[in-house]
This record gives structure tokens, sequence and C-alpha cells, in this order.
């Protein structure tokens, strides 16, 4: 039997959201030394910039596609140099014994931060590319609801893997005390500072 277009999506979003990232580092450690909704936003982040590659791919919106294909160098640059920067920020920080008061103003920034860092892999979209390609989006371009389902379906799966490393997190929240929160801030640092050196040695090896 078929999938359904949604569920195709649920697959694509949730599967390609699985490898451990910046992101899905930011939604653990934020869940747990910061609580659920501050995890929550890592990984609406996270899904929000799925759903920016996935309708590049699946609609090729080419203006999109041709800037991050004709500028992913810089684009990937810019991306290492921000990884290191929250890297260096988590490692120099020190978490206080209850988590900060979040504020509307400071939530959205906290998304569109994360937004931005999710959005400067342009792997994301190549991996979109092929999975689309794998399930003949082609074919689905004629149906402008198909490829909304498709598109909300990468979404829902997207943001169920980012949840689910909330609810994770968040289990084990209670036993995580101050010096606790203090080691997870700096693994949680230097994971993302790995992250953004390997990013940029990759970079400049290539040119």
């Amino acid at each position: 039997m078929a999938l359904t277009p949604i569920f195709q999506g649920i697959i694509i979003g949730f599967t390609l959201a699985v490898p451990i990232g910046p992101i899905g580092i930011l939604c653990i450690k934020r869940s747990l030394t910061d609580g659920g909704r501050s995890g929550f936003l890592v990984g609406l982040s996270g899904a929000s910039a799925d759903v920016v590659y996935a309708l590049s791919a699946a609609f090729g919106v080419r203006l999109i596609v041709d800037f991050v294909s004709e500028h992913e160098v810089w684009v990937r640059l810019f991306g290492a140099f921000l990884l290191m920067a929250i890297g260096l920020y988590m490692l120099r920080s020190r978490p206080t014994a209850r988590p900060p008061v979040a504020s509307r103003s400071l939530e959205a920034r906290s998304y569109l931060s994360t937004l931005l860092l999710a959005l400067t892999n342009p792997m994301t979209l190549f991996a979109f590319m092929a999975a689309f390609s794998s399930i003949g989006v082609q074919s689905m371009t004629d149906d402008a609801w198909t490829l909304v389902q498709l598109i909300v379906g990468v979404f829902v799966g997207s943001l169920c893997w980012f949840g689910l490393l909330g609810v994770i997190a968040r289990q084990c929240r209670g036993t995580v005390g101050t010096r606790g929160s203090l080691l997870i801030n700096r693994i949680a640092g230097a994971l993302l500072m790995v992250f953004g050196v390997v990013g940029l040695f990759t970079v400049l090896r290539a040119l």
C-alpha cells in the first residue's frame, strides 16, 4: 500500500533530523538546564529550518537553491564561526540554581538565532533533494495540496525527533544540579566548538 504524502514527509523529516548535530545538542542542553520550553524552542527552530529547505527542494525555489549553491563556502564559513561563538559562550557561561525567566523577546531572539544556525547547513538542502527525488516528488508538482501535505509531514517528523530529545533530557533533569549543569554547559560548548572547527577546516581544505 502506498504511503500518503504526509506520512512520507513525517518519515523523511524524522529520519533527516535524527543525526545528532549542533541543533540536537542545543535542544538537549537547553532542555536540561533551561527547561522544556527552551528546549522546545530549539526544536521548533530546527523543524522550521527543515521546512525552509524542504520547500526549496520540493517546489524548486530557485532563488534559495541558487544562492546556497553559489555561496555554499561562505554559508558554511558563517555557520562554522557561529557554532564556535555559541560554543565559546556556553563554555564561559555559569548556570544559576534556577532556570532564567524567559521573556517573549528573549524567546524570539533564541528562536531566530537557532533558526539562523540551522539554516547555515546547506547539506540539509541536498539531503532533502535526494530524499524527495527517491519518492518521485517531481510527479507531485502539479498538485499543490499533495506538496503541502508532504511539507507538513516533514515539519511534524522533524519536530517529533527534537521533542523526543527534549523529553528524554527532561527525564534526566531532576538529577542535574548546578555542578551538573556547569558540566553540561562545558560538554555542549566543547562539542559545538568541535563542530565549528571541523566545519571551518573542511571549508578551508576545499578552497
